[in-house]
């Protein structure tokens, strides 16, 4: 049980995180239309036994129809005309031989469907200039750099948490984090000491400017500098 127990918890962090990058990072939006040729061996349902089982159903609601009528009659019988069940069907003629004839169709019908495989390999139901599907080159690089930028999301939400800044740190530090990606900044570049000097306008609260604040010290640690300049970059809260 405790086995189970821990892998259905990682099921639903799973879950979690593909709906969490679907709305937040777009995991699902097209990046490209153009194609590429797919597999042709991919195994797809079988269209015909698809269209023979369609008709097995529509003969089966047919039949049951057809057989309430029956009993519906049957209850309704005036048994001082139709005292036999002989007398029955020969009063209404034709209504037993109707189910019959739908019970020999779907007796066919089924087994004509078991005959056949429940998939077939693609390039039998279509032409190969046919088989495509969409470009994976362009959808698989961008999928990796929001999975990157996620996992350096996390990467700053662990670090939040270690100062116990959110009472709830997985919800509130996730909603801080994306707030700080947009919150507005000035870039003040100081050519004399080398630095861009990167200034946070004041956030909502003093506890999200305390967060910042500690954030900017961190980042500042690693010496990063502007690309194509080789000026340093300095971030600040407001």
């Amino acid at each position: 049980m405790e086995e189970i127990a821990r892998r259905m918890f990682f099921r639903w962090n799973q879950e979690n995180y593909f709906k969490y990058m679907r709305d937040e990072y777009g995991l699902d939006h097209l990046v490209s239309r153009d194609v590429e040729q797919a597999d042709v061996e991919r195994m797809v349902p079988n269209p015909e036994r698809k269209k023979l089982v369609k008709e097995c159903l529509k003969q089966e609601r047919q039949l049951k129809k057809q057989k309430e009528d029956y009993a519906t009659k049957a209850v309704d019988n005036d048994e001082k005309k139709c005292r036999t069940m002989r007398g029955f069907n020969i009063s209404n003629c034709g209504l037993k031989t109707n189910i019959q004839v739908l019970e020999k169709k779907i007796e066919i019908l089924s087994t004509q469907i078991k005959q056949l495989p429940d998939k077939v390999a693609i390039k039998e139901i279509l032409d190969e200039d046919e088989i495509v599907c969409l470009e994976t080159e362009k959808k698989r690089l961008t999928d990796t750099i929001k999975m990157t930028c996620y996992r350096a999301e996390t990467e700053l939400i662990n670090i939040i948490e270690q100062n116990n800044c959110f009472a709830r740190n997985m919800d509130e530090g996730r909603t801080f984090i994306k707030n700080v990606f947009q919150q507005p900044a000035d870039m003040i570049p100081n050519y004399n000491e080398g630095r861009l000097e990167i200034c946070f306008h004041t956030m909502s609260t003093r506890r999200e400017n305390k967060s910042l604040q500690e954030l900017c010290d961190i980042v500042n640690k690693e010496n990063f500098s502007y690309p194509g300049t080789k000026l340093r970059l300095v971030f600040k809260a407001g």
